[in-house]
C-alpha cells in the first residue's frame, strides 16, 4: 500500500479484512506518522519507506527508498516523489536497480505494467481518492511467479 496519510484518513475496514494472513505488508511512503506502522504490524510484518509528506519521526525512522528480498525475488520499495512522475521514478529505477519489481507510490494512481523485465506497481491509496482514480491496495503474490493485483475499494 501507499499514501495512507493517517491521521488524515482511517484505513478503511475491507482494507485490514483482506490484509489478514498476509506475509508481509509494504508500504511505499506518505504514512504521515508511525503508528500506521504499529496498527499494520497487529496484522503482518511491515516494511516501509517515507514519502514527502511524512512528519519527522517518519522521515528520521525510514529510508527513501528499499531493496528487499521476497521469496528469493529482489524488489524495491520506494515512494516515487523524486523525478518528474512518480512512474517516470519507477521506470528510471528500473534501469539502475537489478530488481523484479518496484513498488512505489506518491500519485495515489494504480499502476501496474512489466517495463523491461521488471515490474513497475503502484497500489494506489486505500484511504484518499484523487484525480477520482478511486481509492486501492495492491497485492503481490509469489510462488515462483511474481504477480501483481490491483484491488479497488471504491471512491468514498
Amino acid at each position: 500500500m501507499a499514501d495512507t496519510h493517517v491521521p488524515q484518513y482511517v484505513l478503511p475496514e475491507p482494507l485490514l479484512d483482506q490484509l489478514q494472513g498476509c506475509d508481509l505488508i509494504l508500504h511505499a511512503g506518505d504514512l504521515c506518522t508511525l503508528g500506521i506502522i504499529r496498527e499494520l504490524e497487529r496484522i503482518a510484518p511491515v516494511v516501509a519507506v517515507h514519502g514527502n509528506c511524512d512528519d519527522e519521526s517518519v522521515l528520521s525512522e525510514l529510508p527513501e527508498e528499499r531493496r528487499i528480498d521476497c521469496e528469493g525475488i529482489p524488489l524495491l520499495l520506494l515512494h516515487g516523489h523524486r523525478g518528474r512522475t512518480a512512474v517516470v521514478a519507477a521506470r528510471t529505477a528500473a534501469g539502475r536497480s537489478g530488481v523484479r519489481c518496484i513498488v512505489f507510490g506518491h500519485s495515489h494512481m494504480a499502476h501496474n505494467e512489466w517495463f523491461n523485465d521488471v515490474l513497475l506497481f503502484n497500489p494506489g491509496s486505500p484511504t484518499w481518492s484523487r484525480f477520482n482514480h478511486g481509492r486501492s491496495f495492491g497485492l503481490i503474490t509469489i510462488y515462483g511467479q511474481l504477480n501483481a493485483t490491483i484491488v479497488p475499494l471504491g471512491d468514498t
